[in-house]
């Protein structure tokens, strides 16, 4: 129960502060976390090691994927790549395998494997994890459960989530 507290508290409270409504031409734009970093080129990660928990589904609000806006900054010096469920493209089907990102070379390590969470040894190069899973609001579906494992992790290695 009390992990299921925890878990409804950590939801709300990613969930209120990852949008930002701003007033732009007498109407509201609602701007994610993604879109608010983009603005910003990055600027909070500046000079951090940087790991992604991250899937298909972390678009800005133009429709560009995560990886490519980061990509773009001098500001962020991505080491890693951590994917969920369904691998970091979101169409496997089966447990997943740690492999390089065919077009950056950048590693992707599975969270939907034995251990399910980030390991010291994968984390031992990274000050910073970002998160950026879109969520489809069902209990069951295993992307808030790996939110909490990698929050775990980055707080027993001493990085910023």
């Amino acid at each position: 129960m009390k992990r299921l507290i925890y878990m409804l508290f950590l939801f709300c409270l990613i969930s209120c502060s990852c949008t930002l409504l701003k007033k732009a031409q007498g109407k509201e734009t609602v701007l994610s976390g993604l879109d608010i970093l983009v603005r910003e080129d990055f600027a909070p990660l500046k000079g951090k090691r940087v790991g992604l928990v991250s899937n298909h589904s972390a678009l800005d609000r133009h429709g560009r994927h995560i990886l490519n806006v980061m990509l773009k900054s001098k500001n962020v010096k991505l080491q890693a790549i951590f994917a969920p469920e369904h691998g970091f493209t979101g169409i496997a089907d089966e447990n997943i395998q740690n492999a390089k990102d065919e077009k950056t070379g950048i590693m992707i390590y599975s969270l939907y494997d034995k251990t399910n969470r980030p390991t010291p040894e994968e984390l031992k190069d990274i000050d910073a994890l970002i998160f950026d899973i879109q969520d489809i609001g069902a209990r069951f579906y295993t992307y808030i459960s790996t939110m909490s494992m990698c929050m775990e992790e980055a707080a027993k290695n001493n990085i910023e989530f």
